[in-house]
């Protein structure tokens, strides 16, 4: 998972293949151990516990894998589109295996709310998996996430805060209530949160990002510079960061950079790798050449993007554009 939240493909790539190999294999390893259990799940209480315990643990597996996949999809590290319906047809699988795992509902929840922009069944999703778990941090978390771009800021805050109750170190959980702040424009509350993740981890991107972005969006760029270019780096350059990067550099006057910037990314995908496009939307934006963002928010729009890009503070300034309001229309989105 932190590999996923901190866009580094080949990791995941690799953790992915890694995954799918032990997962089969410890399919193959799950089938020989019905076969010696030596007792039947209809007989008796005995019986039916060990096969109940058997296919729970099988039934963890798909939901972990899927849970990777949404992870893919929604930080961008290939096609939204695509990657949603691998990660659909996984849940689903450990749904029909067992319907009351809430880690596949939270999983549900995120695509709904990723891929289909479905605000009213992604609710429904968080808070079925938070009834069947209530200690889901991860759920608390992303709900708080929907809640906030839906502008019931306090019921985010109040979700936030279980989730932090549940997990008070996680730089995950923390990063993730940054990021909540963030996108509620509560800027010194998103400083804060993001602090708190980077006391337990230094490193964790999306608590360095959060930050970066946090200083940016206050004019504080002598402190956002040094951590988006971190950020950066810590990524291998990951387009994602690059765009962050360049964004910054837009704000601050700096063109030559944001050239080199752009040139890396239109590199990165000639070589075949995934640039999401609203790496050069938020750069657009920040040039305020509007014309040349917008035309990147429709490919946005056409890959299946996440409504998070659409509604980041970061684009502020398309929102009253009648473009950018076709866009959320279009995206489904409910105000």
């Amino acid at each position: 998972m932190h590999a996923a939240v901190d866009r580094d493909k080949h990791k995941v790539r690799l953790r992915l293949i890694v995954c799918r190999l032990l997962q089969l294999a410890l399919r193959v390893v799950r089938a020989f151990e019905f076969t010696v259990l030596n007792v039947r799940w209809d007989e008796g209480a005995y019986g039916s516990a060990v096969w109940v315990l058997l296919g729970f643990r099988t039934v963890n597996l798909v939901a972990d894998f899927a849970d990777t996949l949404v992870l893919r999809g929604l930080y961008s590290l290939e096609r939204p589109r695509d990657v949603f319906v691998r990660a659909e047809k996984h849940v689903a699988k450990a749904l029909s295996i067992e319907s009351r795992l809430a880690e596949a509902h939270t999983s549900l929840a995120l695509i709904l709310l990723s891929a289909y922009w479905d605000w009213a069944g992604a609710e429904n999703e968080f808070l079925r998996a938070t009834e069947l778990d209530p200690m889901e941090a991860q759920a608390h978390t992303y709900y708080s996430w929907l809640l906030a771009m839906l502008g019931r800021h306090w019921e985010a805050g109040v979700a936030a805060k279980r989730a932090q109750d549940i997990d008070p170190l996680s730089p995950l959980v923390n990063s993730g209530v940054a990021w909540m702040y963030f996108v509620s424009r509560e800027y010194d509350r998103a400083i804060e949160e993001s602090l708190k993740c980077l006391e337990v981890d230094p490193n964790f991107l999306v608590g360095l990002y959060v930050l970066g972005l946090s200083y940016l969006r206050k004019e504080a760029y002598a402190q956002a510079s040094p951590l988006i270019e971190r950020a950066t780096v810590l990524s291998g350059r990951a387009p994602f960061y690059l765009g962050l990067q360049g964004l910054l550099y837009a704000e601050m006057g700096e063109r030559d950079k944001v050239v080199d910037i752009i040139s890396d990314l239109d590199a990165l995908g000639a070589n075949g790798r995934y640039v999401p496009p609203h790496c050069y939307v938020y750069i657009y934006a920040a040039l305020k050449d509007f014309d040349r963002a917008f035309e990147w928010q429709e490919k946005a729009c056409q890959d299946g993007a996440p409504p998070y890009y659409f509604l980041s503070p970061l684009i502020d300034c398309l929102q009253s554009d009648e473009r950018h309001k076709a866009h959320l229309a279009r995206m489904r989105h409910v105000s």
